[in-house]
Order: structure tokens, then C-alpha cells, then sequence
């Protein structure tokens, strides 16, 4: 799809969602379906205010954090946030309302800065380890009227996928605590699932914030690269990493998004959204039909799981009932699906990239913390059992280790090539499927599995893929790093839920700087589609349900 059939569609996107008459909102607060325009109008009502919401999400965590299910999201509270909500209160009496994030709190996955908690990485190395400032993200939420509300858990520098991490221990999946919820993003898709905020950060270079979406029914984008600003965030491989808004619903997947975007100085990337990023994604939701646009199936990994693929076809279903030309059996070319020449992309690129940015990054802080990347590999090895940890991790410190020796110069041929050529093929390799075959989506499932049992040696071992449950097949390389490794913009939209009650997902994938198409082809799928039930592990509390 060129650049003009794209801005055309997002410009017709957005004419057909100014034509739908906004809801009237029910006089019926209820904690646990609440969208930000929900919380908005019972603000505006008078009959909700940010601190009590704060005290209403604070007793939530309180309940099913430690106790009941021990869901383990959180690392850390920010001590100050009911102060800033009798704050934001005040002022939205006194000014009226700075927008949609006015008062409303928002968990951050702990590789984010933030000025007034410490920045851990998940890891014990860094504990306490406190940022002289806030990541422009996050500084750009606080603007916005956001409350930072808390710090949640990650796998170590966001170097695994198990949501465990050394100063938290395991994070568990509220749909069951005995299922993984992934990650690394799995306190921030946790929290969520649990509601223990509206809103929640998280960071993503393979699928870290997208497979924690897919298995705890929440709603994630990994947007394109250069949209939002990756400054202040602990690197893990800088050209691939980025950060994103993770909500559950689309609603507040948008207004999460459009505040955080802006040209940063300190991270070069975000030149390219100039005149391509939007403050406001909401003008774009609200169409109810999908007539007039082709969406490409991509069904590399399907066969795996006979209940994801299930799902996977009522999703399709869904999407054709709205109107969409749905265009099955969508293949990419061998460079791009062959797992072997992404993983030798990736590992060039990233062991160049580690030692460069992680440095960049460990340098600011204070003293007493290791300033280089090898000195952080060489202190969490020789801790293998930290007191007051959660355990070790040596599978993450033995990786750091061998990047901080197998990395080449950022002037080598090797990375040069890499950049310059093979991440260029895949992305012309990409934009001739959207071109050729004239496509504006493409879907696939997310993950191609059903979500497994917590591993209880994983972080030991580093075994993170259990033996496939009976009635499944293997798998290969899946699709999630394909939209990191081209820089595009990949959501992901629950899809149903499996047998045991586990969510599954699909992902809706697009060209650079389509997040408006994305979400609006991801919002009218939402209107179509039955809402999850909730999480029966973290039930509803006393007072989170009124009328007004």
C-alpha cells in the first residue's frame, strides 16, 4: 500500500467515525468494564473523583496482589499518588479538565524512567537505582494529566519471556495463577487483566508487550518506530525496541497513544513522525462498517493449535461480517517468513547494539551501579542468589554476557550489511505484499499456541516453550518480530478464550504510521465481537460498582 492510499484511508477513516454520534454515557459506574470516557463522565458527574479511583484500584492490589491469587505485577507504588490526585482534582474544579488522561493512573512496565520511583529493569542489580528524570513518554502522560501510578514487573532487561524477574519473583496470570502470563511485558498485561489500572506501558522488541496482550485478554500496540520516543527506557536492542500502549478495550488503547507522541531530540527516529503522528487517535474510532478495505490472512503458524485456530476463523468471521474484503492465504516471500534469516538479523544487530546503548544508559546513573554493560553481566553472575531476592536468573546475565563478547563495532561490515541490507529487504520484502496485492491489514494469530503453565525452572534454564499440549503440533518462528525488525505497527485484539479459559488473540499488522487504520479496523472488530469475561481469580470488589 503506497503512501497516498494510506493517507487517504486514515483521512476516510476519520470522516466515518465524525459521522457517528457519541454514546450517551449510562448512569452506571461499573470498575471493572470502565472505560477512560466512563471514568471521564462520572468525574464530570461529580460522583467519582481520582482519589477515590486511586483508593478504588489501590484495594484491588491490596486484596489480589500478595494475597488471594498473588498475581505479583507490581514492584513498586508511586507513594505520592493519591497526593496528585487530590491535586488533579482541584485543578479540574478549579480550570476544568486538561483532556482524557486527566486523573486517570497508569502502571509502567520497570524498564521506564521515572523521577519519583526507581527504575529497576527487574532486575536486582538496579535495585533502587533512581533516574535524575522522566522518559519523554512518561513526562509527556504526566502532562497530559496522567497519574504514574505504578511500577510493574518484568523478566530482567526485558530479556525473557517468562514474567519473572530477580526483584519480584513470578508474575501470575489472572485468568488462572498457574498459567504463565508471559512477557517481558507480563506485569503490565497482568495488572491490567486484574484492573489494577485502567492503563498500562509497556516495551517491546520480538513480541514483549504483544504476547503478554495476547494471553491476559488485554489489547496492545506496538506502534511504529519513531512515534513515540524510546529515550529514558533501559535498552534491550535499541533499532528494534519500542514502547506502547497497552489498554482493555481499543477506547483507551487511543487515548493512551496520542498524548506520548512528539519529535525527541535524544532518539533520531522520531523525525520520521513529523507531520504522520496524531495527538488525538479517538477521531479516528467509531466506524461501523469495514466496506472498502482488503485485509490480507496470514496464516504462517496456524495448525498448531486446533482452539487458537478456532478462534482465529470466528475472528475472520467477524471481520468479513463488518464489510471487509478478507484476502485469504496471504504469503510472504521466504526472506521475510524464513525464521533463520530474522534470527541472523537480529542477533548482528542486537549483540552490535547491546553494549552501545546499554553503556549510554548505565552511564547517567549514580554511582555505585555498574556503568558498563559488562560490569552489570559480571555483577549479576557473581550474585547468583542476591539477599532479598527473588532468586537467580543466571540464563538472562550468561546472555548479557556473551553479547558484551560477541558484539562487533557499529562500523563493521557485518552491521552495516545487516541494517542496510537485510533489514531493507524485509521491509521491501513486506510493502510488496501490501502493494502487490493491494492490502491494508493483514491479520494473523497472534500466537499460534494456546498460553502453558507457569515453568517453575524457566529462569534457570531458560526453557521457555513447554512440550506441546496433546492434541497440537510444534511450532516455528512466529510472526512478532517481523513488525520490529521492519519498524511497522502491529495491535493485538483478543480473539475468545481456550477450553481451560485462557484468552487467545489475533494481530492486526500494518505499513509505518497506519496506527489510525489499525485502530479503527481494531475497534469496529471489538463492537462485533463478545466481551471476555472477567478474570474469576480477581473478582469485583465492595464499592467498585454504582449509580449515578
Amino acid at each position: 500500500m503506497n503512501r497516498s492510499r494510506l493517507s487517504g484511508l486514515i483521512a476516510a477513516v476519520a470522516l466515518a467515525a465524525a459521522s457517528v454520534p457519541s454514546p450517551s454515557h449510562a448512569a452506571r459506574f461499573d470498575l471493572s468494564t470502565a472505560t477512560v470516557d466512563d471514568i471521564q463522565a462520572a468525574f464530570a458527574a461529580g460522583t467519582l473523583t481520582s482519589e477515590r479511583l486511586i483508593a478504588l484500584y489501590q484495594a484491588r492490589i491490596d486484596a489480589y496482589e500478595r494475597k488471594g491469587p498473588a498475581i505479583g505485577a507490581i514492584i513498586a507504588i508511586n507513594g505520592k499518588a493519591l497526593e496528585e490526585a487530590r491535586s488533579l482534582d482541584q485543578e479540574r474544579k478549579a480550570k476544568g479538565s486538561r483532556g482524557p488522561l486527566h486523573g486517570i493512573p497508569v502502571v509502567l512496565k520497570d524498564n521506564i524512567d521515572t523521577v519519583d520511583m526507581p527504575t529497576t529493569g527487574g532486575s536486582f542489580v538496579l535495585d533502587g537505582a533512581q533516574p535524575s528524570a522522566d522518559a519523554p513518554i512518561v513526562r509527556r502522560l504526566r502532562e497530559a494529566g496522567a497519574i504514574i501510578f505504578a511500577k510493574v514487573n518484568l523478566d530482567d532487561f526485558a530479556a525473557g519471556g517468562s514474567g519473572f524477574s530477580s526483584v519480584r519473583g513470578q508474575t501470575r496470570n489472572p485468568y488462572d495463577p498457574g498459567f504463565t502470563p508471559l512477557g517481558s511485558s507480563g506485569g503490565s498485561g497482568a495488572a491490567l487483566a486484574a484492573w489494577f489500572a485502567p492503563l498500562a506501558l509497556g516495551t517491546d522488541t520480538g513480541g514483549s508487550l504483544r504476547s503478554p496482550s495476547s494471553v491476559n485478554g488485554v489489547y496492545g500496540l506496538k506502534p511504529t518506530t519513531g512515534l513515540l520516543s524510546r529515550t529514558g527506557i533501559i535498552p534491550t536492542c535499541y533499532s528494534f525496541d519500542a514502547a506502547g500502549p497497552m489498554a482493555r478495550n481499543v477506547t483507551d488503547l487511543a487515548a493512551m497513544l496520542g498524548p506520548m507522541t512528539g519529535a525527541d531530540a535524544t532518539d533520531r527516529d522520531t523525525s520520521a513522525s513529523l507531520g504522520l503522528a496524531h495527538r488525538d487517535y479517538s477521531v479516528f474510532l467509531g466506524r461501523k462498517s469495514l466496506a472498502g478495505l482488503r485485509i490480507g490472512v496470514m496464516r504462517e503458524g496456524t495448525g498448531a493449535d486446533p482452539e487458537v485456530d478456532a478462534a482465529f476463523e470466528q475472528a475472520l468471521a467477524r471481520l468479513k461480517a463488518l464489510g471487509a474484503d478478507v484476502v485469504d492465504n496471504v504469503k510472504y516471500p521466504p526472506q521475510v517468513v524464513d525464521g533463520a534469516t530474522r534470527r541472523a538479523v537480529v542477533k548482528v544487530v542486537c549483540d552490535t547494539e547491546k553494549a552501545v546503548y546499554f553503556d549510554d544508559y548505565l552511564g547517567k546513573l549514580a554511582d555505585g551501579y555498574p556503568k558498563t554493560l559488562s560490569q552489570l553481566a559480571q555483577r549479576g553472575l557473581e550474585l547468583r542468589e542476591p539477599r532479598g531476592s527473588y532468586g537467580p536468573h543466571p540464563v538472562i546475565y550468561d546472555g548479557l554476557a556473551r553479547r558484551v563478547s560477541s558484539g562487533q563495532g557499529m562500523d563493521s561490515l557485518a552491521y552495516l550489511s545487516a541494517k542496510q541490507h537485510g533489514v531493507e529487504m524485509m521491509r521491501t520484502g513486506v510493502m510488496g505484499i501490501f502493494e502487490g496485492q493491494r492490502l491494508d491489514v493483514l491479520v494473523y494469530p497472534t500466537r499460534p499456541r494456546r498460553p502453558h503453565r507457569i515453568i517453575p525452572d524457566e529462569p534457570l534454564t531458560g526453557r521457555s516453550v513447554p512440550p506441546p499440549p496433546p492434541g497440537t503440533a510444534p511450532v516455528g518462528v512466529g510472526l512478532t518480530n517481523i513488525a520490529n525488525i521492519t519498524g511497522f505497527p502491529d495491535l493485538v485484539a483478543p480473539a475468545g478464550l481456550t477450553a481451560e479459559g485462557l484468552p487467545v488473540s489475533i494481530s492486526f499488522f500494518g505499513p509505518a504510521f497506519s496506527e489510525p487504520l489499525l485502530l479503527a479496523v481494531a475497534h469496529a472488530y471489538e463492537q462485533a465481537m463478545p466481551r471476555l469475561p472477567l478474570p474469576a481469580h480477581t473478582p469485583v470488589l465492595r464499592g467498585e460498582v454504582f449509580k449515578y
